[in-house]
This record gives C-alpha cells, sequence and structure tokens, in this order.
C-alpha cells in the first residue's frame, strides 16, 4: 500500500518534480562517473526510470527505495530473532515517521542510500552469524553502492562493528577472510568514481567543504 499510495498520490497532485529530484534527472543524462556534488548513482537511478516512467518513475524509484530498505530491515530484524508479526511491526512503524511520507516524495541520495543501509546491516551480522561468504560479498556491494550515492554510506560500518562488540562477534569478523573480500569488491566498485574524482580536482569534496563553510559563516 505505501509503495502504491505514495507513488500515485504525488503524481496526480502535483505539477511539477521536486527541485532535488529534477537536479538529479539533468545529472544522470549525462551519465558521467561523479558530478559537482555527489557520486552518480542517484543520478543514473533517476535518469533510468523518467526515461521508462516519465515522471512518475521518480516517484516511484523514491518509494522502491523505503520499500526494499523495509524489506531489508524485516530480514534484519528476523534474523536478530524477532517473530514474524515484531518484525513486521518494525517495517509498518516507518510509517509514522514523516520522512517517510510526504517529503519522501522527492527524490534525492538520502532515499537512494536507504536500502544499502538496511542490506548492509543484514548482510554484515548474517555473514559473521552464519558464515556465509555471500553475505561478505553483499556487505562489500552495498557499501560501494551506498559510498557511489552519498559518501557517509560508508559509516553504516560503525554501528555494524558496534554491533559485533556487543554480541562478542568482532575477534570472528576480523579474522574472517570475507571481511577483507568486502572490503575488496567494495574498493573494486568504488575505483572508477575515485579515478574520476582524481581527474576533477576531488570536486565533489571540495563542494562539500565549501558548503560546510558557507554554513558556518551564516551562524
Amino acid at each position: 500500500y505505501h509503495l502504491l499510495a505514495w507513488t500515485i498520490i504525488p503524481l496526480l497532485c502535483n505539477t511539477c518534480l521536486p527541485l532535488d529530484s529534477i537536479e538529479a534527472v539533468m545529472w544522470g543524462s549525462q551519465w558521467a562517473w561523479g558530478y559537482d556534488k555527489h557520486p552518480p548513482l542517484s543520478a543514473w537511478a533517476a535518469e533510468l526510470f523518467t526515461n521508462l516512467l516519465d515522471d512518475g518513475g521518480l516517484y516511484l524509484l523514491s518509494q522502491l527505495c523505503i520499500v526494499v530498505a523495509g524489506l531489508g530491515i524485516y530480514r534484519l530484524g528476523r534474523l536478530l530473532s524477532l517473530s514474524g508479526k515484531q518484525a513486521l511491526y518494525a517495517v509498518l512503524l516507518l510509517d509514522t515517521v514523516y520522512y517517510y511520507q510526504f517529503i519522501s516524495v522527492e527524490f534525492n541520495v538520502n532515499y537512494m542510500q536507504l536500502p544499502f543501509w538496511a542490506w548492509g546491516w543484514y548482510f554484515g551480522i548474517d555473514a559473521v552469524q552464519n558464515k556465509r561468504r555471500i553475505s561478505w560479498l553483499g556487505l562489500g556491494v552495498c557499501v560501494a553502492l551506498g559510498a557511489l550515492t552519498k559518501y557517509i554510506a560508508v559509516f553504516m560500518l560503525v554501528p555494524l562493528f558496534a554491533a559485533w562488540v556487543a554480541r562478542g562477534e568482532l575477534k570472528t569478523a576480523v579474522r574472517s577472510p570475507g571481511l577483507y573480500l568486502a572490503g575488496a569488491v567494495s574498493i573494486l566498485l568504488f575505483l572508477p568514481h575515485l579515478l574520476w574524482m582524481m581527474n576533477h580536482e576531488w570536486i565533489t569534496i571540495t563542494y562539500g567543504l565549501r558548503r560546510g563553510a558557507g554554513e558556518q559563516a551564516l551562524w
């Protein structure tokens, strides 16, 4: 119901796309490995969905990100021994948060990164708990794709390491070859964007620093 409601309502009511969504489409039309403000993944996705479904594609894309993240939260809850109902309630509670309602119609990097956080945590816990190499691979992919959306996504590793510590699994994780497989996969997938940044004077980094300095000046 969430996917349908928050895709159809803005499609019927909005007269134009939100600013961030328009910006993403304009970037995506260039199919570059980076842009002046952000890494490329959200822009690529915006361009693809707009080509397929026009403006409605962006409303759908934003809600797909939320729904896929919700599936990751459900799987994580089940992995942490929640019952099916408890895990489902955890997901449904997201709809009580304003961020997942009205403003979710504005697709941007923040929504694009949601699935990678949720599934990254799931894969990280599953990899150690059940010793699955495929989950280590999944963690590496999630970290890389998250960083290709917004650099802050690498901080998903902070609560993951905290969870390993709390569960007494940190030594197991650090000694596992899978952790280093995940790191190698992340670096390999992120490398083209890193090379792009090097060839463009680290423009995404300098943009963030300039914007941060500007906001501090206002205060």
